[in-house]
């Protein structure tokens, strides 16, 4: 994990994707397609170090988001002195999240954070869950302030963020991103996939990335860049 600026005034952002061959963010429509046991110990590695996980609330619906880390990863973090788990961040300027979601149920991640534009509640008032509202432009949530209360106030210094593309766009956009972790699975997706790992209106201009590493687990290539500044 690369270590965050201590000048800054948010936390280091990474993002953390699987990707086919041909640069298709999903298989036969789903995400789960493309990863393998390999790759989901290397997201769980990664989440080990993080101090939150951001994900958007599509993302939340389609992949329930209940425990973050195993055992044995929970028990080094506490180790380190830290939570047993990270923070989940889930990013939804409506707050349209099924209350029937992994996340939302007893027993799922608390406290839960929850970076909104909105000044509701979730369905069902869930307990656990608190409310970081910030600003809207052009009806997608901006970043920026949002960041800067999660180190202000939860002592976050590391996030982790998992996407979906639109989300993944919207840090872009904003200047946030500071690494890259993509994991390349051995599939051509073909045409017929549209998606890809950043999603949303145009960039206001390319994001250049530095080659920091590589690695390969039964086929799959673990890639990691930096941002340039």
């Amino acid at each position: 994990m690369f270590e965050p600026d201590p000048g800054s005034d948010r936390p280091f952002v990474g993002i953390n994707m699987v990707a086919s061959v041909d640069g298709k963010a999903t298989l036969g429509g789903r995400v789960g397609a493309l990863t393998s046991p390999d790759d989901q110990a290397e997201l769980h590695a990664l989440r080990a170090e993080a101090d939150a996980v951001l994900v958007g609330a599509s993302t939340v619906r389609s992949e329930g988001y209940g425990r973050l880390l195993p055992d044995d990863l929970q028990e080094e973090r506490a180790a380190r002195g830290l939570r047993r788990e990270p923070l989940l961040c889930i990013a939804s300027a409506s707050l349209r999240i099924d209350p029937d979601v992994d996340a939302l149920a007893d027993g799922g991640p608390r406290p839960l954070l929850v970076l909104t534009s909105s000044d509701g509640r979730l369905p069902g008032d869930p307990p656990g869950v608190e409310y970081i509202q910030g600003d809207t432009r052009e009806g997608r949530l901006e970043f920026a302030s949002l960041l800067r209360r999660l180190k202000a106030e939860h002592g976050v210094e590391k996030v982790m963020c998992e996407g979906g593309p639109t989300l993944n766009g919207t840090l872009f956009a904003e200047g946030l991103v500071d690494a890259v972790f993509l994991t390349m699975s051995p599939w051509v997706a073909g045409a017929g996939e549209s998606l890809t790992i950043v999603a949303g209106p145009p960039l206001p201009e390319p994001v250049r990335l530095r080659f920091v590493a590589a690695g390969e687990v039964n086929g799959m290539a673990l890639l990691r860049y930096r941002v340039e500044s």
